[in-house]
């Protein structure tokens, strides 16, 4: 399974049973996966599932919830063959009106009552509500993607008054979503991984949750290490880069006016660098006569990268003296 239907599968088990609760998780489901059909005063509905662990939750919340038994029929996807579609259908009823009122998705009217399908303020002002209704959002249109990719949660929902609900909702426990418009529909999503580790926190995908933060920890270290070896890798380049001006400059210089007219120091490093091309700058000074450290071996090293280049420029070298630091 991919990480996002595993943590369905575990936010199915956690649906709170509260009475509160189950009215705002059925909200949501009712909202983002159902269809309200009103017929001569009666209604009926039915949403549908792609998932079995989703379409059992909601099955058991109308029946434990609202004592409700509905049918359940199950065909393949026209459009992903290898999957199913799970749908659960509650048949027209005269006392179906009940729980649509208890759900404020309808409204009485002078002589009767009329649908209403949109989502009220009274749902979710406790925030126990508030947990059911984000648990039920999540599993009817929530998703993950893949962790080892990217860290991005985003909910499908056709409205942008559904959109902007459920990121007032999302904003009670802080959480920054944006929104954006997707051909007919709208996403209201979050990026941020650490974000996406306290959603499901509080949408109860406690396993979940841990698998997610140990790929951010893998991540992170994989992550470090590339920074390290791209750094070393630099690093590496730079000092080959460095070795190789200083052989290519001693060489013109011994063909030109000879190794033997630089001064006495600069002879030493120059004869030791030619000879020991691969050595570091410590192992050059520790060959010295008289041993130097990085820095002191680099300035003279310098020194007879000026005279390389005074001498490329027709310029002209002064007489060797007996010694020059």
């Amino acid at each position: 399974m991919s990480f996002s239907s595993t943590a369905k599968a575990e936010v199915s088990k956690k649906l709170s049973q509260n009475s509160c609760c189950v009215k705002a998780a059925a909200a949501a489901f009712l909202k983002f996966t159902g269809v309200i059909y009103e017929l001569d005063g009666t209604f009926s509905f039915k949403t549908s599932f792609e998932n079995a662990q989703t379409a059992r939750s909601f099955f058991l919340l109308m029946k434990n919830g609202f004592s409700k038994h509905c049918e359940v029929s199950i065909k393949k996807n026209s459009k992903l063959q290898k999957n199913y579609v799970y749908t659960i259908f509650l048949p027209p009823s005269n006392d179906n009106i009940a729980i649509l009122k208890n759900l404020h998705f309808v409204r009485k009217g002078a002589k009767e009552y009329h649908l209403s399908f949109s989502l009220k303020e009274e749902l979710v002002r406790k925030k126990c509500c508030r947990k059911a209704f984000l648990q039920a959002t999540f599993l009817s249109c929530g998703s993950i993607t893949n962790p080892e990719k990217m860290y991005h949660l985003e909910f499908d929902v056709k409205t942008k008054d559904d959109a902007e609900f459920l990121q007032k909702v999302l904003k009670s426990f802080e959480f920054e979503a944006k929104i954006v418009e997707r051909k007919s529909h709208y996403v209201v999503y979050l990026k941020e991984g650490d974000r996406i580790v306290d959603f499901l926190n509080i949408i109860g995908a406690h396993s979940s949750l841990l698998e997610l933060e140990n790929i951010r920890i893998v991540k992170e270290l994989r992550n470090n290490v590339n920074r390290l070896v791209n750094c070393e890798t630099a690093n590496l380049e730079k000092t080959i880069n460095a070795s190789m001006r200083h052989i290519e400059n001693i060489e013109f210089i011994e063909r030109t006016i000879g190794i033997e007219n630089l001064p006495q120091n600069l002879q030493e490093i120059a004869r030791l660098r030619i000879k020991y091309k691969d050595a570091s700058l410590k192992e050059l000074g520790n060959m010295l006569e008289k041993p130097l450290g990085k820095s002191g071996v680099n300035h003279r090293l310098r020194k007879i990268d000026k005279i390389a280049e005074e001498l490329r420029k027709g310029g002209v070298v002064y007489a060797k003296p007996s010694h020059e630091d």
